[in-house]
């Protein structure tokens, strides 16, 4: 989405979701002017800063953003902005990965996947699909692509194989040093075209959990993860290109005071909270450049 020409729109516009008061004029003006000016600051490369709120030793939090959306943002500006540059990296043999985190009912949903066959309203997810065979049509006759695509769903820290939920063989992740990290069993079968990909993306999704709380009719009850395995070969000098590409579409933290849930649905939004935190510490621990990583 554009960013909006009014800064102190950016300002507030922070992953917490929560304005920033406007500062009201007192009778020491200057100070109130020179607070207001702090509040507009911008780093060198221009990109906006928003403080909120202050840590244990009275130092304000400061978040840096690589871009703001505002609520008036087409679908299709987002895909430009995040998802194309992280596929044009998967094709030259990078692994990628796109996730929407937040709050329930914040339209993460709406975000990765949004209507699938509306072209105003389809999310990020059929976008990548899109984009994917574009590149190939456009690509010279001696590339070959074998293209590949999974579904997994984390439901209350099980692995579940939305492709092949009555499959005998139970899913599992596993390393090795020549494979990496891979996710053993998981069904992977090859696609030819856009519409293949589409048929498997919506027996996947037809096959995720859900439930119905007060702040949403359709609540993702479970982590979805698709992924685009992307392999070319070129046939004159048989170099050969490898990336994947996950596309994660995060269940929600949730509130249970405003959520309402009981029972299942209570016990679903606890281990979604526990793994949310978990790779909240993930993600602070790279960030910081922390020697331990909490990946366990």
């Amino acid at each position: 989405m554009n960013l909006s020409n009014n800064k102190h729109e950016q300002e507030r516009k922070c992953k917490s979701g929560r304005p920033i008061p406007t500062l009201k004029f007192g009778r020491n003006r200057q100070k109130a002017r020179n607070q207001e000016r702090n509040r507009q600051k911008q780093d060198d490369q221009g990109d906006p800063l928003c403080k909120y709120n202050k840590n244990a030793r009275g130092e304000p939090h400061i978040f840096n953003f690589d871009h703001i959306f505002d609520g008036h943002t087409k679908q299709s500006e987002v895909y430009e902005v995040v998802a194309k540059p992280v596929l044009e990296n998967v094709f030259q043999g990078w692994n990628g990965t796109i996730f929407a985190y937040g709050q329930t009912s914040s339209g993460k949903t709406f975000t990765m996947q949004g209507a699938m066959t509306n072209e105003k309203l389809k999310g990020i997810i059929p976008r990548i699909v899109d984009g994917v065979f574009e590149y190939i049509d456009n690509s010279p006759d001696h590339i070959e692509f074998i293209i590949k695509v999974s579904m997994l769903e984390i439901y209350m820290e099980s692995l579940t194989d939305l492709l092949n939920i009555n499959g005998a063989k139970a899913i599992k992740i596993r390393e090795t040093p020549t494979k990496g990290i891979f996710i053993e069993n998981l069904v992977e079968p090859c696609v030819g075209d856009e519409s293949e990909v589409m048929e498997f993306l919506a027996i996947g999704n037809s096959n995720r959990k859900i439930g119905r709380t007060d702040m949403n009719a359709v609540s993702s009850r479970s982590h979805l993860v698709t992924i685009l395995n992307i392999q070319q070969q070129d046939t004159e000098d048989g170099s050969v290109k490898k990336g994947k590409l996950y596309l994660v579409d995060l269940a929600g933290s949730e509130k249970v005071g405003k959520t309402g849930v009981k029972g299942l649905l209570l016990e679903q939004a606890k281990l979604i909270n526990k793994s949310l935190l978990c790779l909240g510490n993930v993600i602070s621990a790279l960030t910081e450049g922390s020697k331990h990583i909490p990946y366990r």
